[in-house]
């Protein structure tokens, strides 16, 4: 990222970033014209209660026509140096980060293994078409992944396919993450007070 930043004009991209008060980090990676449709499921999942951080592809031609926006400013997620969103997921003991794929079905990974099957479980109950285990290149089981640096060193990745990108799949996709997650934060709440009892 910082040499991405160093190389293209301010004008190709800006960051779209909200911290609130929260243990939690929505992240797009790869939003805008990098990855259509993820910038606008993590918001929509972050609302106004949880952390985001999403990096929005805008680049242009000549011609004022967005080009060059995947081949220029796709960073992966192992070499994603970016200060604000190491800094912002350090702070996060979840991490969950929206990415999209151009295979035909949703790929779940990351560290956090009982969350990513949760989620994988929830998109699956609603008809979604979900890979029954991330191929190896979106597993995401590398400690450098941006969805694994926070604070429990284990975070989620979601590749979506296009069409769960949609304009019309947005918002129940969102829908089902998030009553994933909400699930998933009420049963480590009620473990972190039995266990203090």
């Amino acid at each position: 990222m910082l040499e991405l930043r160093a190389k293209e004009p301010a004008s190709s991209y800006r960051y779209d970033i909200a911290e609130p008060t929260s243990d939690v980090l929505l992240m797009a990676p790869h939003g805008g014209a990098i990855e259509s449709g993820t910038a606008e499921i993590a918001r929509m999942i972050a609302g106004s209660d949880f952390k985001l951080f999403a990096f929005i592809g805008q680049r242009r031609d000549a011609k004022g026509r967005l080009s060059g926006n995947f081949s220029r400013l796709h960073v992966t997620s192992e070499h994603y140096d970016d200060p604000d969103a190491r800094r912002i997921a350090a702070g996060a003991d979840i991490v969950v980060a929206i990415h999209g794929t151009g295979l035909p079905e949703a790929h779940v990974g990351g560290l956090d293994v009982e969350l990513a099957g949760k989620i994988q479980n929830a998109l699956r109950g609603a008809k979604f078409p979900v890979a029954t285990k991330a191929a190896p290149h979106l597993a995401a089981t590398r400690k450098q992944n941006i969805c694994n640096l926070n604070a429990s060193k284990r975070g989620v990745q979601i590749e979506l396919p296009r069409a769960m990108r949609s304009r019309e799949a947005r918002d129940q996709v969102a829908k089902i993450i998030l009553s994933a997650m909400t699930e998933q934060l009420k049963a480590q709440s009620n473990y972190a007070s039995t266990a203090s009892n």
